[in-house]
This record gives structure tokens, sequence and C-alpha cells, in this order.
């Protein structure tokens, strides 16, 4: 398992208790972490630009971390790949995993496995494809998706049948070609969407189980499962126990 941040050691110890086996607790960072840092508020970032060099310089100065995650299209693309190798190789830091971005630009406005243009459910597919491909020329296991913008804002917005068969249908065909990488599903309540089709462990269980793929299981956000009113601990314990628990990450969402 890896760590998006670094946590206190009674952490490890609680889930090495919760679980019953030891796991050796390495902490991995979010690439887009080291740069500018945007909000809703300022959205030009609270600091000056800067590029994927120096991301990975940065990510190279810091103690304690024994790997990175990367962003679908913010940081993984043909032109960079030789250099996303090279510099993680120099540093001796794995690429743990890669979030596709089904939720910054505005072609996933109505949703991107749950769009209700076929032609953008596709795209979707095929971008999280593209990750698992970039994924392989990274040694990288897992493909973590967070499809915020697949939800909804009001009663009766959208067709839930629809919908949940496309969000299905999209996470199984991703899995059934992309068999060697793991597709983690990390649920969330709500934002950008009022309501989005993965806001608790057991619809992204459901959702993993409905696929019937076996490379398909959950990441766990520790503040997305606050948020969702859930008790860590017991989400942690039972994505386990049904063999689904392939990543984990670590903030507290001001315990919101």
């Amino acid at each position: 398992l890896m760590f998006r941040l670094s946590v206190p050691a009674i952490l490890a110890q609680l889930i090495n208790v919760l679980l019953k086996r030891e796991y050796t607790m390495k902490y991995s960072i979010i690439l887009s972490n080291l740069g500018s840092c945007s909000d809703r508020y300022v959205a030009g970032g609270y600091s000056e630009k800067t590029d994927l060099a120096e991301q990975l310089n940065r990510l190279g100065e810091l103690q304690g971390i024994h790997g990175v995650e990367l962003v679908g299209t913010w940081h993984v693309s043909e032109e960079n790949m030789d250099l996303l190798c090279e510099k993680t190789r120099e540093m001796g830091l794995p690429v743990v995993s890669i979030i596709p971005d089904h939720f910054g630009t505005a072609q996933w406005g109505r949703g991107a496995f749950t769009s209700p243009l076929e032609s953008i459910r596709k795209l979707a597919v095929k971008e999280t494809l593209d990750m698992c491909r970039f994924a392989r020329m990274l040694n990288c296991p897992t493909v973590s998706i967070w499809n915020g913008q697949d939800g909804f804002d009001y009663p009766l917005q959208v067709n839930y049948i629809d919908t949940n068969n496309w969000l299905i249908d999209g996470i199984r065909e991703v899995a059934a070609n992309a068999p060697d990488i793991n597709i983690a599903l990390e649920y969330k309540p709500k934002e950008p969407r009022n309501h989005c089709f993965l806001p608790n462990l057991y619809s992204a269980m459901f959702t993993a189980i409905k696929t019937g793929m076996p490379n398909v299981g959950i990441t766990i956000d520790y503040g997305h499962s606050v948020e969702a009113y859930e008790n860590v601990s017991e989400a942690v314990c039972l994505a386990d126990k049904n063999s689904m628990l392939m990543h984990i990450h670590i903030n507290d969402n001001y315990r919101l």
C-alpha cells in the first residue's frame, strides 16, 4: 500500500492491528502538490507556475517519500514519458498510481463514464486505457479512478438506471482491456457534483463487484471517507476483507 502524505507512526500501528498483519508503511505524494497549488478562489495558483521537470526536482529533495502519484494528462503524456522514466529511476522513486483526469476539464462537465453523450463516455474509457498503457511503461501497478464529475446536482436530473449501467460498463471495459493493472475506484460523496455516483465504500464495492473483474478494487481517501460519515478503520477493514483495498490517500479534510 502506498500513502499520499506522511502520517504519525500510530496510524501505521493502528492499520497493522486492524488488519491483523504487518504492513511496511510507505508514503508517496501526488506530484501536483509540489506545483503552484490553485483552488477555486485563486485559479492561477498561489505561487509561480512550475513545469514537470521542476516538480520532479522538488520531489527529489523531499525526505521520507517512497514513491510518487501522477495525475493523467497533467503529468503524463507521450512527450514527457522519457523524462518521467529517467527522473523516477534516478531518484529511486516508483510511480505507484496514475489518476486519470476525469474531473478537471470542461469536456467532463456532464460526466465522464456517465455522460449522456456516447462519444464522451467512449473518450473516458479511451483516456483511462491510455493511462493504463503509460502505467505499464512506468512499471506502475495502479490506475486510481476518481470520476468526480459523474453524478448529479438536482433530483431526476439524470436517468439513474442508465448512468449506473454506463458506469459499470465503462469500468468493466477498462479492466478487461488492462488485466495487468489494478483499477482502483476512489469514492467521494459530493463535489464537484452535489451527489457523486460513488459516494461511499459500499457503492464503490458494489460497482467493483458488478464489473465481474478481479482487477477492480478500491482507493480509500481518508478525508472522503470522513465526509461520507464512515468509520474509516471499518472501511479499511471491510475493503481488505473483500480483497479490494488497493490504495489509500491520507488527509483529514479538516474533519468536514
